[in-house]
């Protein structure tokens, strides 16, 4: 019955009441209902719920010894076993029973449950394994042979043996008088077992936590690792399915061992988790993997996920178990929750529109242009016994995909289809995975009447594009041909300008040369007197006297020869600094320096006729090839002294303004014509008479400084003189 304060069902002279404490939206119950499932369907004032019967939780307020559960098991007697964190409970007929300390079971913390062949129920706990014969309790620790004393995991095997796997000391056999034991000495993977299985062919398999995946034949241990495509070395848990196919769970997601491969799933695969914690295989066929999100079931085509939203009584699943029913048993961290798999009921799905160069709703075959590009299907499902957003659908669109796709959108894209058919197919999978017949529509694309004229368009634009990397090609080719002929005429012109530098050259090394010679013809004559004097006069003050009068010109002479040495270091410091022989091509260079050196080797040009002025002002380091800028100092100041016919005057004036550095070159010489300045960058203008080197100096000077980003300006006037302007930026290049 509905009331204002929720729920109420009466049975046997009580209620049982359910309000939104217990899932309900809302407390006022206006309006209650049951469907062909069984499920009951409540309105309130806020919304609807569903009662679904196919969900039955199970707690600690229940009956349960402990909310948090670790191990499941119904015996041959059809009794239900709970093995928890908090003691040992069984249910049968209604009724419950519990086992404590306080009953004979000496440990509270149970993490495994098997039955052998004689009925008993073993029990795995924290401090050892137990065996209840129905009427007491047997205890087995390490002193009596188990291998560890955390027992965690049991399997019961056909032979009669029990399987024991431990956390702290590998596994122990046991068939009823003693154990035998097995550890990672033996060749097991590790001493800390998760979970054990009894394939069909009798051979034992060990989720070992950190050693990967173990299995003995009988007789040797074959471990199988990450190095082998396992997933990871901590295995959780396992199972085999109808098909005898292995199931591993593993903290990277679950895999399937089929005649030797893992096949991985994971989150990409449908899984809400990589961290699987159990895997367990029904009877149904199904597979149910357990993750910290839920439990999904696998049909071999989709993972469906149930959480508490669903009706579980918690998200974490540490064991799973199948009653005899039917009835899958799911033991959580909040409590058991048994699901019953309703009667199938498929959910309807509907293509609601497909959108394309319009909206085109509820048809089911349409043509559509290809100039459109995006075609869109929006389709919908509803079940009330699946959770909004978890109703999965299968599509595919014949003609494109060649598989059946998975997603839990309503609306899917498919961007620029070429003309064709196509068939959209798409079926909705509920929470039991209850499939529904699949609908479709047909869509043809058809050529649009502009796309021969587009094709056209496109193939002449290809056609000229090509046309264009040819040309750019050969431009490229020609710009690198370039290139290497200005190089080639550069250093020409470079051996050109020291050829002409030659003959002053080497007039001004033979001063220097001179007074070392000089110098060398003073100092032996000099050395044939001191030892005359040595020889000859014996009295100390004869000697010193002569001494005096031999060294003085010595000391002289040295002055003048020390001289005549800087002066050879500075001429050959000039030649170097000018053809820049040992720095790289292009660094931060001192535009001073340049010019010194220019000056330095054109100085006997300037001797007694030529004044020469320097204005220097300020100037940072700038990026450069230094020789190639030497070379155009050396031709703009080479042509100013020949445009000197007698006397007078070459001024040098530096200055920064901005990010650029400018050298302006000034002389008083006769200057140059208006027609022919037009020109003076003309590699085939040269007229000697007149300015002398104005023609492939000048035109490589222009090349140079363009190169480095720059400028180069000329300003003449006949009988006034020129005045050449070098602008470079500061950190071109």
């Amino acid at each position: 019955m509905g009331t204002r304060g929720g729920a109420a069902c009466l049975e046997e002279g009580r209620f049982a009441g359910l309000t939104s404490g217990d899932g309900l939206v809302n407390d006022q119950v206006t309006a209650i209902c049951q469907d062909w499932a069984g499920d009951l369907w409540f309105g309130t004032f806020a919304g609807l719920s569903q009662y679904s019967g196919s969900f039955t939780s199970l707690r600690a307020e229940d009956g349960l010894a402990h909310s948090d559960l670790r191990a499941i098991l119904q015996d041959r007697r059809g009794r239900l076993w709970f093995g928890t964190l908090g003691g040992l409970s069984s249910f049968r007929d209604g009724q419950w029973s519990s086992y404590t300390p306080a009953q004979g079971l000496p440990y509270q913390r149970i993490f495994a449950l098997a039955e052998d062949g004689e009925g008993r129920v073993w029990i795995g706990a924290e401090g050892g394994l137990s065996c209840f014969d129905g009427e007491g309790f047997t205890h087995y620790t390490p002193a009596e042979g188990l291998a560890g004393s955390r027992v965690y995991c049991l399997c019961q095997a056909r032979d009669g043996r029990l399987w024991i796997g431990t956390t702290d000391g590998g596994v122990s056999a046991f068939d009823g008088r003693r154990f035998t034991n097995y550890t990672a000495a033996e060749g097991l993977g590790a001493d800390d077992i998760n979970a054990i299985l009894e394939d069909r062919q009798g051979r034992i398999w060990f989720a070992t936590d950190g050693g990967g995946l173990s299995c003995w034949d009988g007789t040797a241990f074959t471990t199988y690792t990450e190095a082998g495509h396992l997933p990871s070395n901590q295995v959780m848990g396992l199972a085999q399915d109808g098909a005898g196919r292995l199931w591993v769970a593993t903290m990277s997601g679950a895999c399937c061992l089929e005649e030797g491969r893992f096949t991985r799933y994971a989150a990409e695969q449908g899984l809400p988790s990589d961290q699987v914690l159990r895997v367990f295989c029904d009877r149904l066929g199904y597979v149910w993997f357990s993750t910290w999100s839920g439990v999904s079931c696998y049909d071999g085509a989709v993972f469906q996920t149930l959480d508490r939203r669903d009706g579980l009584a918690g998200n974490t699943a540490m064991t799973f178990a199948e009653d005899l029913e039917g009835g899958l048993w799911i033991g959580t961290s909040a409590g058991a929750t048994c699901y019953r798999r309703p009667a199938p009921s498929p959910p309807p799905v509907y293509i609601q529109a497909v959108v394309a160069d319009r909206r085109y709703a509820e048809v089911r075959q349409l043509s559509i242009p290809s100039s459109a590009g995006l075609v869109a299907f929006e389709f919908h499902s509803i079940n009330f016994k699946t959770r909004p957003g978890a109703m999965l659908y299968r599509y595919r669109l014949q003609g494109l995909d060649a598989q059946w796709r998975t997603t839990h959108a309503r609306r899917l894209e498919y961007q620029g289809l070429e003309p064709g058919s196509y068939l959209f197919q798409v079926t909705a999978v509920d929470r039991d995975l209850n499939y529904s017949m699949p609908v479709a529509v047909q869509v043809e694309v058809v050529p649009d009447a502009r796309d021969a004229r587009i094709d056209e368009l496109e193939t002449r634009v290809r056609e000229r594009t090509r046309q264009l990397e040819e040309k750019n090609a050969a431009l490229e080719d020609t710009l690198r041909q370039l290139r290497q002929t200005q190089h080639q005429l550069i250093v020409q012109e470079k051996m050109a300008t020291l050829g002409a530098l030659v003959a002053g050259i080497v007039h001004e090394l033979n001063s220097p040369l001179a007074t070392i010679r000089s110098s060398a013809d003073v100092a032996r004559r000099s050395l044939d007197k001191l030892r005359r004097i040595a020889g000859e006069t014996s009295n100390p003050e004869q000697v010193q006297a002569l001494l005096h009068r031999v060294l003085e010109p010595v000391a002289q002479d040295n002055q003048a020869l020390t001289q005549a040495v800087a002066r050879l270091g500075r001429i050959v410091g000039s030649l170097k600094s000018f053809a820049q022989l040992d720095r790289a091509e292009y660094q931060r260079a001192d535009v001073h320096e340049g010019l010194e050196s220019a000056f330095t080797l054109l100085e006997y040009q300037l001797k007694g006729r030529i004044r020469l002025v320097r204005q220097y002002g300020q100037l940072p380091p700038i990026q450069c090839a230094p020789g190639e800028l030497n070379q155009v100092f050396m031709s703009v100041l080479r042509n100013a002294v020949q445009a000197i016919a007698a006397e007078g005057e070459i001024r040098v004036r530096t200055y920064r303004d901005g990010a650029w550095v400018h050298i302006e070159i000034a002389d008083t010489g006769r200057g140059i014509p208006r027609e022919r300045l037009q020109r003076i960058f003309d590699p085939v203008l040269s007229h000697k008479e007149e300015r002398v080197g104005m023609g492939m100096g000048l035109s490589l000077s222009y090349s140079i400084v363009a190169q480095h980003q720059g400028r180069i300006e000329v300003e003449s006037e006949p009988g006034r003189g020129t005045v050449v302007t070098i602008s470079l930026p500061i950190g071109a290049l």
